[in-house]
């Protein structure tokens, strides 16, 4: 779709103080760009969130005291120092690991999201490479392109339901027409939807697409506005009914409790967050054990259930996620990407923007849009490999040209053969793909998972990379994680600067409007 002039304009001046921002080094709430609505917003949060989550600490220390829950802790491997814990020490323990999680999105590369099959103005790989220079949300991608938000008919509709939501739980600015922002800067007032992920799965948000952006841990908890539920999930079971009267609503393998969750008295954020433990056990009619054993337990030791991936709490980051100091690291899915032209696109994004790549296998339950598992059909995955979600690894390739490292010489050591194997690996995998192609047919799981085991077998285990636990790196925000062996990968932030800068520079002296090139979304 052809941009007009203004449209033109606004994504010029966007990209323009985009690229300028991108050598500030953020290290203060203060670095994050909001609008007056969002800041407004986040100010008043801050103490309806410190409230709640005082009143509800009383029964946070008595669930956490009850012999049924710390029984479940020791049947999942929680050490006993750690059991052994009073209720205070024990709730301090598990608010220090969601401290260290990961606050993740994921967006398909090729431009196709699960809510609007049929729209191709969404997310993805092409537009986050010649786009404004920050993650946008899905209303201000279709903005950008100008869509005729009166023409999308039943995705419209839900678009509606989706704004009601936003202003309603959320709070954030209305539209002036409910579901059609007119402007750029009317949908630059709704963020993208993240998660936190609670469950530490490797491959991140990974219902909602092949690429994952880890947050900037100190913008997270400045600028979030967090549900304890998935407010389309619950707009779907609780505050809807199904679209298909012939089949049971909600899913028979969910079971909601829709009492539970209040709505906007129910928000918080980052910083002050015990109801949000308990509204989402409530809501789903479970107990804490599940989340605690995957926070206190050695990573992919307790296994996952396939309801357990929708029981996250929704992020709202309210501020502009400025590539490239807002993103922590980017997760690829091995499955779809790996030793593929998008793959290769994700390798020289993250190289340009100094970002760590990290690849998950996930859940590999296959790469075309009917084998994916989404929010409302994941409850009733089988238990299988996929259920430790413990499958990263680095990509050497881009460790080798960005800003960090392990503080370990022997990590640094294994480097080259890494990068030899993991060349190798992707090799073959760019054959079985073209090899697919030429029969019309996709990869099958069974390949993947076989490749994805040689990978292993091959790559030294300093490239395996676990998700942060509290205290394990000095700087949560500067680290990313840990090998097995414990050492950190974190950035080195000067030299992260002085690349910043030099991007800046280089940007700068050959800038133009970024580029809508439909031809790159169905590659």
């Amino acid at each position: 779709m052809a941009k007009s002039k203004a449209v033109v304009a606004v994504a010029s001046a966007v990209a323009v103080a985009a690229v300028a921002a991108a050598a500030a080094s953020p290290t203060s709430a203060e670095s994050w760009r909001s609008t007056e609505w969002q800041t407004k917003l986040l100010e008043e949060l801050e103490e309806q969130s410190k409230q709640r989550s005082e009143a509800a600490n009383p029964s946070l220390l008595a669930e956490l005291a009850k012999p049924e829950f710390l029984q479940n802790l020791k049947d999942c491997g929680v050490a006993e120092e750690v059991r052994n814990l009073t209720a205070a020490d024990l709730a301090q323990r598990l608010r220090d690991e969601v401290d260290a999680v990961e606050v993740v999105t994921n967006f398909f590369s090729h431009g196709i999201s699960l809510w609007a099959a049929s729209i191709n103005f969404s997310m993805s790989l092409p537009e986050a490479m010649t786009g404004p220079g920050f993650l946008e949300s899905n209303w201000e991608v279709m903005a950008r392109h100008g869509v005729n938000f009166s023409e999308l008919g039943p995705q419209g509709e839900w678009l509606k339901i989706q704004d009601g939501v936003e202003t309603g739980i959320y709070g954030f600015k209305p539209f002036q027409n409910p579901g059609a922002p007119k402007s750029f800067a009317e949908a630059a007032e709704r963020p993208a939807y993240f998660m936190a992920n609670l469950f530490k799965i490797d491959a991140g948000s990974q219902l909602y697409g092949d690429v994952g952006l880890v947050v900037a841990s100190d913008l997270a908890k400045a600028t979030s506005v967090v549900s304890p539920v998935d407010t389309g999930g619950w707009t779907g079971m609780c505050n809807g009914t199904s679209i298909n009267s012939s089949r049971p609503w909600p899913p028979h393998f969910y079971h909601p409790n829709c009492s539970s969750f209040k709505n906007a008295s129910s928000v918080g954020n980052l910083k002050h967050f015990d109801h949000l433990f308990q509204t989402n056990a409530h809501y789903w009619k479970t107990n804490l054990s599940k989340v605690a054993c995957r926070l206190l337990t050695p990573w992919g030791t307790s296994p996952l259930e396939g309801k357990d991936l929708v029981h996250y709490w929704e992020v709202m980051p309210s501020a502009e996620l400025q590539f490239p100091k807002s993103i922590k690291f980017v997760i690829g899915s091995f499955p779809d990407l790996f030793g593929s032209v998008h793959g290769f696109r994700l390798q020289e994004w993250c190289i340009q923007q100094g970002w760590v790549l990290v690849w998950s296998l996930g859940l590999n339950l296959g790469t075309s849009f009917e084998q994916r598992a989404n929010f409302f059909t994941a409850g009733q995955l089988p238990s299988g490999e996929w259920a430790s979600a413990d499958r990263r690894v680095l990509d050497p390739v881009v460790l080798a040209r960005v800003a960090a490292s392990f503080n370990s010489s022997r990590s640094s050591e294994n480097a080259a053969q890494a990068k030899a194997s993991f060349e190798a690996a992707w090799a073959q995998a760019n054959v079985t793909r073209n090899v697919a192609r030429a029969v019309n047919r996709t990869v099958a799981n069974v390949t993947w998972a076989l490749a994805w085991s040689d990978l292993m077998d091959l790559v030294p285990a300093d490239v395996k990379l676990e998700p942060l636990k509290a205290g394990a790196c000095k700087d949560i925000n500067a680290c990313l994680g840990t090998n097995p062996s414990g050492d950190c990968l974190c950035y080195n932030t000067q030299q992260t600067q002085q690349q910043q800068q030099q991007r800046t520079t280089e940007a700068a002296s050959a800038l133009s409007p970024p580029p809508i090139t439909p031809s790159l979304l169905m590659v």
